[in-house]
C-alpha cells in the first residue's frame, strides 16, 4: 500500500468483513466495519436494493432475478472530471456519458464512506494516512464513486411471518475510492458488499429458480463484468501498469485499424507532427475497446516518464495559461513514438522465449517516449521563437 499496490475490500451486512478489513490503513476509513455503525440484515436499517420480481412483491430470491438496481454514478469526481463517471465505472467507447448504471441488488448491503477526517496517521503513529498530493497543497481524499437507493417492502414468508422489515428509503454509498497515486501510495476501492461479486446475485445460482429469476443478461452482465475489469486495472501499481502496455499495444496493432493503417518505420526518423498523428491513431482505436481513463494513464504515464510528475504537471498548467503548448500533444507524441518503437522490436524478436517484459521492452520504451517527447518540444520551442519574431516586429 505505501509502495503503490492496490487494495480492495468489501464486506456484507453488520459486521462481516471486520475481521480482515476493518483495522487496515485507510480501508478501515472508508467503510463502515464495526457492528455498532453497520446495518442489520432484517431490522428496519437495513439497506436493501433488491428490486421486486415478476410477481410484483418483494421476496429474499429477487436478487437472483434479471433486474438489476439502479446505480446512482457520481459525475462529478476528481478521478473521472465533470461530465464523466469516476473510472471504476467507465466502459469502453468515446462517449463519456455512457457508464456503468447498474449493480447486482441484495436485501441486506453494507455502507461505503468518505472520511471526514484526514489528518490522521497510521499505525506507527507519525506517517499521515492520507498523505499530500504531490502537486503539493491539499490531502488527497477518498471519493463517493456511486450512490445506490435502499428501498422496499418487508419479506413475509409462507407462514406470514415478516422476515425482514419494510425501510424507509434513503441514499447510500456503494462504492467509494481513494486515488492514492495522487500522493505516492496505493489506490483503494471498497465496495458495500461482497455479493455484487457472487453467482447468486449474478447468475441467479440457485436451485429450482423459478421462471424470471435466470440472473443477469445482456448488457447489464457486461457493464458489471467490466467494472470487476476496471477494479483490476484501476488498482495496479504504476510499474505494473506502465509494464502491461506492451501487450496492451501489441494486441491492438494487430486488430484492426492499426493494423491496415500503421506501417512499420524506424521511429527515430519520424517529425513530431507524424508521431503525433500516430498517436492520436492509436488513442482511437485504443478507446473504442477500453475505457477512457486506461488510454490516459497511458499518455499520462508516458509523459511522466519521458519529463517527471513535476515538469508534466507545469506543462499542462502552461496550456491553461498560454494555449498553444500542450501535455496531451506532448503525450500523443510519446504514444507514437512508444507504438512505432514496439511495433519494430516485435518485428525483430525471433522467438516468444526473446519476449520477456520490462527487460526487452523497458529500454526501448524509455528511448522511444524521450525521443517522442523532445520533438515536439523542439517543434514547439521554434513557433514560439516564430510568434516571439512576429511580436518584435510588430512593437
Amino acid at each position: 500500500m505505501q509502495a503503490g499496490g492496490g487494495i480492495f475490500a468489501t464486506g456484507d451486512h453488520a459486521d462481516l468483513g471486520a475481521g480482515m478489513c476493518m483495522d487496515i490503513p485507510r480501508v478501515r476509513a472508508m467503510r463502515y466495519w464495526r457492528f455498532a455503525d453497520t446495518p442489520s440484515a432484517s431490522g428496519q436499517d437495513r439497506l436493501t436494493t433488491n428490486r421486486p420480481g415478476s410477481n410484483d412483491s418483494y421476496d429474499f430470491e429477487d436478487q437472483s432475478d434479471e433486474f438489476p438496481q439502479r446505480l446512482y454514478v457520481n459525475y462529478r469526481t476528481e478521478a473521472g472530471g465533470i461530465g464523466s463517471a469516476h473510472p471504476l465505472l467507465q466502459v469502453p467507447g468515446n462517449n463519456p456519458v455512457r457508464a456503468i448504471e447498474v449493480f447486482p441488488d441484495h436485501p441486506h448491503e453494507g455502507e461505503c464512506v468518505v472520511p471526514s477526517n484526514l489528518n490522521t496517521k497510521m499505525p506507527d503513529g507519525a506517517t499521515d494516512e492520507w498523505p499530500i498530493s504531490t502537486a503539493g497543497g491539499i490531502r488527497i481524499s477518498p471519493e463517493a464513486v456511486a450512490l445506490s437507493m435502499s428501498h422496499g417492502n418487508a419479506f413475509v414468508n409462507n407462514n406470514n411471518i415478516t422476515t425482514k422489515q419494510a425501510v424507509t428509503p434513503r441514499s447510500f454509498i456503494s462504492i467509494c475510492a481513494y486515488d492514492g497515486q495522487l500522493a505516492n501510495v496505493g489506490r483503494v476501492v471498497t465496495d458495500a458488499t461482497w455479493h455484487h461479486f457472487v453467482n447468486v446475485n449474478i447468475l441467479g445460482d440457485l436451485p429450482n429458480l423459478p421462471p424470471g429469476r435466470q440472473g443477469l443478461t445482456g448488457r447489464n452482465l457486461d457493464d458489471i463484468k467490466q467494472y470487476y475489469r476496471n477494479i483490476v486495472t484501476w488498482l495496479m501499481p504504476k510499474n505494473v501498469r506502465m509494464c502491461s502496455r506492451y501487450p496492451w499495444i501489441i494486441r491492438h496493432m494487430v486488430r484492426f485499424p492499426l493494423y491496415e493503417e500503421l506501417k512499420p518505420m524506424p521511429f527515430d526518423q519520424i517529425e513530431s507532427k507524424h508521431l503525433r498523428e500516430i498517436g492520436l491513431l492509436v488513442e482511437e482505436a485504443l478507446v473504442k475497446r477500453e475505457p477512457q481513463f486506461h488510454v490516459k494513464e497511458l499518455l499520462k504515464d508516458a509523459l511522466e516518464q519521458a519529463l517527471g510528475p513535476d515538469a508534466t504537471l507545469k506543462l499542462s498548467e502552461f496550456r491553461q495559461e498560454f494555449g498553444k503548448i500542450s501535455a496531451r500533444d506532448a503525450g500523443l507524441a510519446a504514444l507514437g513514438a512508444l507504438t512505432m518503437a514496439t511495433a519494430n522490436l516485435v518485428n525483430e524478436l525471433q522467438n516468444q522465449e526473446q519476449v520477456k517484459g520490462e527487460e526487452v521492452f523497458g529500454p526501448m520504451a524509455q528511448e522511444a517516449i524521450a525521443l517522442g517527447v523532445r520533438r515536439y518540444l523542439k517543434e514547439s520551442q521554434a513557433e514560439l521563437r516564430k510568434m516571439d519574431a512576429l511580436i518584435a516586429s510588430i512593437e
